[in-house]
C-alpha cells in the first residue's frame, strides 16, 4: 500500500524520514497491537519528491511511504490517528494520508521478501564512498624485495616504471571490495593495467619522504593481483567482463614477479601523503607508519636478473632431485634470494656428499630455521645451525612403514609464482603403492590464488581466460621443477574438488621399462565404452587415485556379480554389494583396527573397476564378496587375484550435528521447527563446553564429541588422569592439573568448539547420528521404513531405533531433502539382522515407487552418509513435509572421438572455472536469509536445482551457467557471514532475524591472536647446546602417579632372592635411557616445528601454529574458505599422528614393564627441560605410553636387572 507524505521538512533526507517512521512501525506498541507474530522488522520504502530547483539538496516537501500490504498500511494510519502519534522530522510533523496510487508489484514483492535495512548503515556507507572518491597521481611504481645491508635493510626495486613524462598511474580505494587499485594507462594506451592490493594482504604500510619525493611502501604477505583492460570498447564488449586477470605486465616484470612483490610508489604531489592517511582511516584498513627521522634506502641490485636465475637453474640441474627440490623451494618460497642461494652452493654440495636423503632433510629443516632467525644470525649461520641440529639426529626423520601414506612433494601454481612444499605425508592410493620405490617421481599439484585459496572472480573480471592460459598450459605441456620434467597424470575426485591433480616424471622401471603418465593410465583399466565423455572417463580413472589402503587379495572364485534391485526405472541398490562374515573378519584383521565389541558391518571399497559399499551378509559362506553392476565403473585386465582396497571402515556411529553450511537449520525452521529449539540445543552445547574447563572427564567428553586430540590420545589421557585422582579443580592442590599448557589445551579446544558453534552453528543433536546407508538384503522393510542399530563405544549393548525418524543427507538444499520415516525397532525373528545386527549403518528398503536414498538430496548407497534423528523436538510434522526434489540427470558432455588426456586437461580447466558448488551453497544460505520465504523462495528452489547440476559436474562435464544464478536481494550480507572475515565492517552487514542469526549472536567470543610466532629467545632453544638437566619439579601428575607406578610394579614382581627397591629400578631405567631420550626428543621437536610452519592457513612466514593447536588437532585462524581450512587440518592431523606413532614406537619395550620404564624416563626428561619447544607435547606421548603399559602389565611379572 502507498501512503502520501506531506509537510516534510525540506532539508530532511529520505534517511531522516525513514528513521522517524521506523520508530513507530518498529515500536513495541505498534508491533504488539498489529503484528505480534512478525519475526523481523517490517520493511518499507520512503521516496521524497525532488525540489523543483535544479541541483538543489532540498526535497520538495512531499513524498510516499510504501508498506508490504494494504492491511499493514491501514493499521499504521489508524494507529497514528487513534493514538495521536506524531512523526517528527527535524522539528516538523509529517502528515500521512492514503494514496490512490497502486505501488508497483515488484516493489511490493521486494518489501515482502527483503529485510529492513538500517538507514544509519546505508547513510554511513554512502558517506565513506563519497570521501574515498579520490585518485592519487603516481609518479613511479616499483616492485622489489628487502635485502640486508651494512647500513640496514635496503629496498631493491627489481622492476620499475616512471609515469612523470609518459603515461598515467593513479591510486584509488575500492571500499566495497576492500582493496586498493593502482590503475596504469591513459588515452594514448590501448591496454590499461591494474595492481590490485587487498586490505587483508597488507602487512604494513610505510610512508615518508625520500630525497624530497613522497613515497608509500606496501609490505605485502602475498603478491598483488594484476589485471588488464581495453581502454576502448565497443557497446557489445561493454556488456561483457571488462577486466582480465594476468600474471604480469610484460616479459621483464614476468621474470621478477614470482620473487619480488613488495610494492613502492612515489606520489606526484606531497600533499597526497596526508590525504592517503585520511583515506586509510576512513576505509578502515591499516594505519600507515610515517618514517619521520629515517627512511628506507632504495638501491637496485638486479637480484633476479636473467643471468642470476640461469646460474641457479644450472646449479640445481647438477644436484640429486630431492636436494634440488629443497634448494628450489628456498628460492620460490622467498626464503632466500638468488645471491643468497648461490652463496650456499659449497655448503649444500658438502652435505650432499653424505647422500641426497641426508642433505634434503637438512635443507628441509633449514626452511624452519629461516622462519625463526635469531638476533644477528645470518642465513649462512642459520644453515650451519640447521646442520648441527640435524647432525645429532642422523637417520631418516621421514622413514615410516605405514603403507596408508607416502611422502609427497607439493607444488602450487599461483597466478604469478610457483610454490614448493614438503615432502610430508599424504594418503596413499593404488598407483602409488604399485610404484612404492619410485614415490619421488610423483608430485601433488595445486592451482591456487596468491593467498592459497581457490580462484574467485568478481563478475566484472574475466578470470576464465586466465585459467585456460595459466592452468591449461601446465596441464597440456607439463612443467619443470628443480630440473625434472613432470606430466599431468590424473586426480581423485576429492583432489578435483580442491583444484589439485597428480603429476609424474617419467622413470625407468626394471621390468616395465620407461614408465610415463600415459602408461600408468593405461594400466588402470579398460575405458572404451566411456572414452567419448572426457569428464566421465577422468572420473573413472580417478578411482585409482582415491585414498585407500590394501586389505586382502581375492581370487576370481571368491567374488561374483549379482543383479541390482530395480523398480519403476529406479535402482534401489545403487552402489552397494555384500561380503561374508569371514571376509569381514579378514579385512578387520588386515587393517589392524583397534579392538571393539563387534566387527564393522560395512566397508567402503575399491576393487578393480568396482567402487561403492559392501555390507555383511551372514548367509554367505566362506570368503565371499558379491558386487552389483551399479558398482562397476570400468573393466580391468584379467588377473588371478586382485587386492580389495578399503576407503573407509564404519566401526562406530558418527554424531549428528546441525550445521549452518548444510543448511539444515534453515530448512527445519521453514518446516515448522521453532528457533527456540535450536537456541536450547546451542545453550546445552555451550554448557557442556564450559564443563570441560572444570573437569577432566568433561574435557574428555568434549574432545570425543568433536573428534579433537586424537593424535595424542588426549581423551584417553584425561580419563586416565581422572582415574588416578587428578583433576582440573581438585580440593587437594597437589592433585590439580593446572599447568599453563594444560589450560592452553583446554582453552584451544573450547575456543575451537565455540567458534564452530558460533560461526558454523555446529550444534550436537541428542539422539542423532550420522550413518552410512546400505540396502535391505533381507527384504524385511517396506516403503518409508528403515532399520538402524546403534552401538557406541561406551555402550554395553546395541540400541535399535523404533518409531518416527527424521532422515536427511548433507548437504540439504531443497525443503524435500528432509523426510520422515519409521524405524522398525529390533529385527524380526528369523531375519538375517537377528544373527548380525548390522551395527551403525542405516538400512534402506528395496521396495516402493522411488528409492529413499535418492529422495534425500539425490543420494545413493556407494558411501553416502545420512543424518538419522529421533530427537523429538526436531521431528517434522508430516503436514509440513515437502515432496523431495526430483531433477533430471545432468546431460553428459560428449565429443565425437575417444577422449585423450588433453581433453581431460581441458575439462579440469573448465571445472576450475565453473566449480560453483561452494558459491551456490553460499548464495542459497544468504538468499534464504534475505527472503521472508526462506528456503521456499523460488530463487532458493532454483539454486537447489543448480546445486544438483553442479554436484554432477565432475562426471557429466556439464557446468552451471553463472548467468542462471539468482542475485542477492540487497547488497548487504547477514551478520553471521562476518564470522570468518578479518576485521569485518559493520556497514557491510544487517542483523539476521532467522534462527542462525540468533544462534550467531548468542555466543560472544573473546578471541585473542590465534596464530602466534615462535619466540626465538624462549621457545626455540639451541639443540646443539643442550642445557644441563634441572632438578625435576614436583608436579601433580608425577606426585600422584609415582606411588601408583611403584605399587603396580611391586604387584608385578616375582619373589626374588634379592629384590631390588622399586625406586632404584626406576633410576636404573632412567639412566639406561639417558642417551636415547634426548635424541628422540630432538627428532620430535624438528618434526613438530616443521608441522607448525607448513600447515598454517597463511603464506606469511612469520606465522606458525601453536603447539596447543597441533595437539588438539585444530587451526584457530580465520579463513573465508572452509574447504581450505578442512584440508589443512586433515593434512596436519595425518602428519601429527604419524609423528606421535614414531615416538611411541621408540618408547615401546619388549614387554609392558620395559615400556613403562622407558616412558617414565621420557616423562622425567620433559620435567627436567622445561621451556624447550615441544617438551610439553612430548610429555603427553610419554604419559600415554605409561598409562597403556600399566594397563598391559600382568599381575605378576619378574623384574630382571
Amino acid at each position: 500500500m502507498e501512503i502520501q507524505l506531506k509537510q516534510v521538512e525540506r532539508l530532511a533526507t529520505s534517511y531522516d524520514v525513514t528513521r522517524a517512521i521506523a520508530k513507530v512501525l518498529h515500536g513495541q506498541s505498534f508491533v504488539a497491537a498489529h503484528c505480534p507474530q512478525q519475526s523481523r522488522p517490517v520493511n518499507f520504502s520512503v521516496v521524497l519528491t525532488p525540489d523543483t530547483v535544479p541541483n538543489s539538496i532540498r526535497n520538495g516537501g512531499a513524498g510516499t511511504l510504501t508498506v508490504p500490504s494494504v492491511r499493514l498500511g491501514q493499521d499504521f494510519l489508524r494507529f497514528l490517528h487513534t493514538r495521536r502519534v506524531k512523526v517528527t522530522v527535524l522539528g516538523r510533523n509529517v502528515q500521512f494520508s492514503s494514496s490512490p496510487s497502486i505501488p508497483r508489484r515488484n516493489l511490493i514483492d521486494t518489501l515482502t521478501k527483503v529485510p529492513y535495512q538500517d538507514p544509519d548503515i546505508i547513510e554511513a556507507k554512502q558517506e565513506i564512498f563519497k570521501e574515498l572518491d579520490t585518485q592519487l597521481p603516481v609518479q613511479t611504481l616499483q616492485f622489489g624485495v628487502f635485502v640486508k645491508h651494512s647500513s640496514g635493510r635496503v629496498f631493491s626495486p627489481e622492476w620499475e616504471e616512471d609515469y612523470q613524462e609518459h603515461g598515467d598511474a593513479r591510486l584509488a580505494f575500492e571500499h566495497q571490495h576492500k582493496l586498493l587499485r593502482l590503475k596504469i594507462g591513459d588515452h594514448s594506451d590501448t591496454i590499461a593495467h591494474s595492481v590490485v592490493i587487498t586490505f587483508f594482504n597488507m602487512k604494513r604500510i610505510f610512508i615518508g619522504w625520500d630525497y624530497g619525493q613522497p613515497f608509500i611502501l606496501f609490505l605485502l604477505t602475498t603478491p598483488p593481483a594484476f589485471e588488464s583492460e581495453c581502454m576502448y570498447r565497443d557497446t557489445e564488449r561493454q556488456k561483457k567482463n571488462i577486466r582480465h586477470r594476468v600474471s604480469s605486465f610484460d616479459e621483464a616484470h614476468g621474470r621478477v614477479a614470482p620473487y619480488a612483490h613488495q610494492v613502492r610508489v612515489v606520489l606526484k604531489n606531497g600533499a597526497d601523503l596526508q590525504q592517503f592517511e585520511r583515506m586509510c582511516q576512513k576505509a578502515e584498513t591499516l594505519s600507515p607508519v610515517r618514517l619521520r627521522d629515517r627512511t628506507i634506502e632504495v638501491q637496485k641490485q638486479d637480484i633476479f636478473s636473467s643471468a642470476n636465475l640461469r646460474k641457479v637453474d644450472r646449479w640445481l640441474a647438477t644436484l640429486d632431485w630431492p636436494v634440488a627440490f629443497q634448494c628450489d623451494a628456498l628460492l620460490r618460497n622467498l626464503r632466500l634470494n638468488t645471491l643468497e642461494l648461490l652463496a650456499l652452493q659449497s655448503q649444500v654440495e658438502d652435505v650432499s656428499r653424505r647422500g641426497s636423503r641426508y642433505a634434503s632433510q637438512i635443507l628441509r629443516h633449514y626452511h624452519t630455521v629461516l622462519r625463526s632467525l635469531r638476533k644477528d644470525e645470518t642465513f649462512l649461520d642459520a644453515f650451519t645451525r640447521a646442520g648441527q641440529e640435524y647432525e645429532q639426529l642422523i637417520g631418516d626423520n621421514n622413514a615410516h612403514s605405514d603403507t596408508r601414506f607416502f611422502n609427497a612433494h607439493y607444488v602450487s601454481f599461483t597466478p604469478t609464482a610457483i610454490r614448493l612444499d614438503g615432502p610430508y605425508l599424504h594418503q596413499s592410493n593404488r598407483v602409488i603403492r604399485k610404484y612404492a620405490d619410485y614415490q619421488e617421481f610423483f608430485i601433488r599439484v595445486a592451482f591456487r590464488d596468491e593467498d592459497h585459496l581457490q580462484y574467485r572472480w568478481d563478475r566484472e573480471v574475466d578470470g576464465a581466460t586466465f585459467v585456460r592460459e595459466r592452468v591449461g598450459q601446465i596441464l597440456h605441456e607439463g612443467f619443470t621443477i628443480a630440473g625434472r620434467d613432470f606430466q599431468f597424470l590424473g586426480y581423485s575426485q576429492s583432489q578435483l574438488r580442491s583444484h589439485c591433480v597428480f603429476a609424474v616424471s617419467p622413470f625407468q622401471h626394471p621390468e616395465k621399462g620407461l614408465v610415463t603418465a600415459q602408461t600408468i593410465r593405461e594400466e588402470v583399466g579398460i575405458f572404451d565404452d566411456i572414452r567419448r565423455c572426457p569428464a566421465l572417463y577422468a572420473a573413472r580413472v580417478s578411482q585409482a587415485f582415491s585414498g585407500t589402503e590394501d586389505s586382502v587379495w581375492l581370487c576370481s572364485d571368491e567374488w561374483d556379480e549379482m543383479d541390482d534391485v530395480k523398480h519403476h526405472g529406479r535402482t534401489f541398490t545403487d552402489g552397494v554389494g555384500t561380503i561374508s562374515s569371514e571376509l569381514a573378519k579378514k579385512i578387520w584383521q588386515s587393517l589392524k583396527i583397534p579392538s571393539a565389541p563387534f566387527e564393522p558391518a560395512a566397508f567402503q571399497i575399491r576393487f578393480g573397476g568396482y567402487k561403492g559399499m559392501v555390507s555383511v551378509d551372514p548367509r554367505l559362506v566362506g570368503t565371499m564378496m558379491r558386487l552389483r553392476p551399479s558398482m562397476r565403473k570400468f573393466h580391468v585386465f584379467e588377473t588371478e587375484a586382485m587386492p580389495l582396497e578399503i576407503a573407509r571402515a564404519f566401526v562406530y556411529p558418527g554424531h549428528m550435528y546441525l550445521n549452518r553450511q548444510v543448511p539444515l537449520i534453515q530448512i527445519l525452521e521453514d518446516l515448522g521447527i521453532p528457533k527456540e529449539v535450536f537456541l536450547r540445543l546451542q545453550q546445552e552445547a555451550v554448557a557442556n563446553v564450559q564443563i570441560a574447563r572444570k573437569s577432566l572427564l568433561g574435557f574428555a567428553g568434549l574432545l570425543e564429541s568433536h573428534a579433537l586430540g586424537k593424535a595424542f590420545s588426549l581423551s584417553y589421557l584425561m580419563r586416565s588422569l581422572d582415574s588416578i585422582g587428578c583433576g582440573m579443580e581438585h580440593h587437594d592442590p597437589s592433585r590439580t592439573v593446572g599447568t599453563l599448557f594444560f589450560r592452553g589445551l583446554v582453552d584451544t579446544a573450547v575456543l575451537s568448539v565455540l567458534r564452530d558453534l558460533k560461526h558454523n552453528a555446529r550444534i550436537p543433536v541428542p539422539q542423532g547420528w550420522n550413518l552410512v546407508g546400505v540396502a535391505d538384503e533381507d527384504g524385511i522393510l517396506g516403503p518409508g521404513q528403515i532399520y538402524a542399530c546403534i552401538w557406541e563405544q561406551d555402550m554395553q549393548g546395541p540400541k535399535f531405533l523404533n518409531g518416527p525418524v527424521m532422515i536427511s543427507r548433507s548437504p540439504t538444499v531443497h525443503p524435500g531433502d528432509v523426510q520422515m520415516v519409521m524405524a522398525i525397532g529390533p529385527p524380526p525373528p528369523g531375519s538375517m539382522y537377528e544373527a548380525n545386527p548390522m551395527a551403525n549403518v542405516v538400512v534402506f528398503p528395496c521396495e516402493g515407487k522411488r528409492d529413499l536414498a535418492s529422495c534425500l538430496g539425490g543420494g545413493d548407497l556407494d558411501g553416502d552418509l545420512y543424518l538419522v534423528c529421533q530427537f523429538h523436538q526436531l521431528l517434522v510434522q508430516p503436514a509440513w513435509c515437502h515432496a523431495p526434489g526430483d531433477y533430471l540427470p545432468a546431460t553428459k558432455k560428449y565429443i565425437d572421438r575417444p577422449s585423450t588426456i588433453d581433453d581431460v586437461a581441458d575439462f579440469v580447466v573448465e571445472y576450475i572455472n565453473s566449480d560453483m558448488v561452494g558459491l551456490l551453497s553460499t548464495n542459497h544460505l544468504i538468499l534464504s536469509d534475505q527472503s521472508s520465504f526462506g528456503t521456499l523462495d523460488r530463487d532458493c528452489l532454483k539454486l537447489a536445482e543448480l546445486c544438483s547440476i553442479a554436484v554432477d559436474y565432475p562426471k557429466s562435464g556439464t557446468p552451471v551457467n553463472m548467468a542462471d544464478t539468482p542475485r542477492f536481494l540487497i547488497p548487504y550480507k547477514p551478520d553471521w557471514k562476518s564470522g570468518e572475515v578479518i576485521n569485518p565492517r559493520w556497514t557491510d552487514y544487517y542483523e539476521s532475524s532467522r534462527a542462525i542469526g540468533h544462534l550467531f549472536r548468542a555466543i560472544v567470543l573473546e578471541e585473542s591472536t590465534t596464530e602466534l610466532s615462535f619466540d626465538p629467545t624462549s621457545i626455540l632453544k639451541d639443540m646443539s647446546k643442550p642445557s644441563g638437566p634441572r632438578s625435576p619439579p614436583v608436579d601433580a601428575i608425577t606426585s600422584t602417579l609415582l606411588p601408583i607406578i611403584e605399587d603396580r610394579l611391586r604387584d608385578s614382581q616375582h619373589v626374588m632372592a634379592t629384590t631390588i627397591p622399586i625406586e632404584d629400578y626406576l633410576r636404573y631405567l632412567e639412566h639406561g635411557m639417558a642417551a636415547t631420550i634426548p635424541t628422540l626428543f630432538s627428532k620430535y621437536c624438528l618434526q613438530l616445528k616443521y608441522i607448525c610452519v607448513t600447515h598454517t592457513l597463511s603464506h606469511d612466514p612469520s606465522i606458525k601454529l601453536k603447539e596447543e593447536e597441533v595437539v588438539v588437532g585444530t587451526i584457530l585462524a580465520k579463513c573465508s574458505q572452509t574447504r581450505w581450512r578442512k584440508d589443512r587440518i586433515e593434512e596436519m592431523r595425518i602428519n601429527t599422528s604419524h609423528l606421535v606413532r614414531l615416538v611411541s614406537t621408540e618408547l615401546e619395550g619388549s614387554d609392558p614393564l620395559e615400556t613403562l620404564g622407558r616412558a617414565w624416563a621420557a616423562w622425567r626428561y620433559t620435567l627436567e627441560h622445561p621451556g624447550e619447544f615441544g617438551h610439553r607435547s612430548f610429555g603427553l606421548i610419554a604419559l600415554e605410553c605409561i598409562f597403556r603399559a600399566m594397563d598391559d602389565l600382568p599381575d605378576r611379572q619378574k623384574v630382571r636387572v
